[in-house]
């Protein structure tokens, strides 16, 4: 049952994500801090490489296609909750992203969130955005939580010894 609910949870976010950024392509609303606006992105996060979306395409491609293979090593094995589910937001945020640039040619982002610096204020992002943060740190956390449980238990062998 676990092996399958983070597949569905990471194929939930991409849905989830693509019907937001269909109806910002239509629909465009203000609410206070948040501002919800239409932007077609086709370089990588702030717009690097924009003059080069096929380049762009390739390069989202593979580093989906690595996280995902991570995901799936990661989720065959035991334990690891918070790597899986890490590796589990950043593929689904990663790939509907990749869609994006394949099916549209450029990324929709959609969610502004208003600052006084004006460079930030233009900032815009979507779910998959949200997802790949949040998931990298996450597996992160689930890296430095294993790695620390290691030297503890490599220092109490040296006690012993």
């Amino acid at each position: 049952m676990k092996k399958v609910l983070l597949p569905l949870v990471g194929a939930g976010i991409f849905l989830l994500d693509e019907s937001l950024k269909n109806n910002a392509e239509e629909n465009l609303q203000l609410t206070g801090r948040i501002v919800l606006r239409r932007v077609h992105n086709q370089g990588v996060g702030f717009e690097l490489l924009s003059e080069c979306p096929e380049e762009v395409k390739k390069l989202s491609l593979a580093v989906t296609t690595v996280v995902t293979g991570a995901g799936a090593v990661v989720g065959a094995g035991k334990g690891r909750i918070l790597e899986k589910l890490g590796l589990s937001l950043t593929a689904a945020g990663a790939w509907s992203n990749t869609w994006d640039r394949f099916r549209r040619g450029y990324v929709v982002d959609y969610i502004g969130i208003r600052q006084k610096n004006k460079k930030f204020d233009r900032l815009t992002y979507n779910v998959g955005d949200f997802c790949i943060v949040a998931g990298s740190i996450l597996w992160v956390a689930g890296n430095t939580v294993k790695s620390g449980k290691s030297r503890k238990n490599k220092q109490k062998d040296l006690k012993i010894k």
